[in-house]
């Protein structure tokens, strides 16, 4: 699941379309949906059940012209069909975000790309389910949206999903030192201090067993939140308006990906 492109989230002026998508042709020795090939329901590590899959019309539309949503614009996921894989490219500058809200309930936000390439995502589906599709793209681009069903069940990556997990326990430990030190007063300086302190081993210890480029993200933030000159005003201006977490990074999409969001979790507020 790692091979799956990645961007950040649109800034500016988007618009936001619903669109739908209705089943094509075949590919991989059958058609979802036809006599004879219902209730197939492969595993992709599988060996002895086929995959099967249907691609689906491809979708199209202007971001400053989308098309009024209806009842009809929703994907037909064919019988037998428990993914669906969307091949997505965006022309324009800026980026996009595309989503499935009712395949990811608790996804906290759509998967990201930038326009100007081509990437692929997958959700889970319920057979025969008319779920929407929802895009944002920046104001004035085109994009093209291809949707393939298959019976192969999507399997989340298992070591990833224990990263995204301490990368989400991590981040939501240095929102909670920000929040209860600044605004609920909770605790004085020093607890402030050791609280940033763990939460940057956390991200440490994260950083200790990931991929190359990961283990750089987050030896990046494990630096930022236990810099010897850090304040208390300065490390709430990064964290709250200068994006010391962006929306978008490497890890973070993979997250979203994988179908493990990063989650947080407030200690402070409501």
């Amino acid at each position: 699941m790692r091979g799956m492109s990645h961007g950040r989230a649109v800034g500016g002026v988007i618009a936001a379309v619903v669109i739908g998508a209705l089943t094509g042709c075949a590919a991989n020795g059958g058609t979802l949906g036809a006599s004879g090939s219902s209730g197939a329901t492969a595993s992709p590590s599988a060996t002895d059940t086929p995959v099967v899959t249907s691609v689906g019309a491809p979708l199209s539309g202007v971001g400053t012209n989308p098309p009024t949503p209806t009842d009809d614009a929703r994907l037909a996921v064919p019988e037998g069909a428990h993914t669906v894989t969307l091949s997505f490219s965006c022309v324009g500058t800026g980026t996009y975000t595309v989503d499935i809200p009712d395949a990811t309930p608790d996804r906290q936000a759509g998967l990201v790309g930038a326009c100007g390439s081509t990437a692929t995502w997958t959700w889970t589906v319920r057979p025969t389910s008319s779920p929407n599709v929802s895009v944002v793209v920046p104001d004035g681009a085109t994009w093209t949206a291809t949707p393939t069903y298959s019976s192969a069940v999507f399997t989340s990556d298992s070591s990833l999903s224990a990263v995204c997990a301490g990368f989400g326990a991590a981040q939501s430990a240095v929102m909670n030192a920000i929040e209860g030190y600044s605004t609920a007063h909770a605790f004085g300086l020093e607890q402030w201090k050791s609280r940033l302190d763990a939460a940057a081993a956390q991200f440490t210890q994260l950083a200790a067993t990931a991929p190359a480029n990961d283990a750089t993200e987050l030896n990046g933030y494990a630096a930022a939140v236990s810099a010897p000159q850090r304040t208390p005003e300065a490390l709430r201006q990064a964290f709250f308006t200068n994006h010391l977490f962006p929306a978008s990074t490497g890890l973070r999409d993979a997250c979203a990906a994988n179908q493990t969001p990063v989650q947080l979790t407030a200690e402070f507020g409501g």
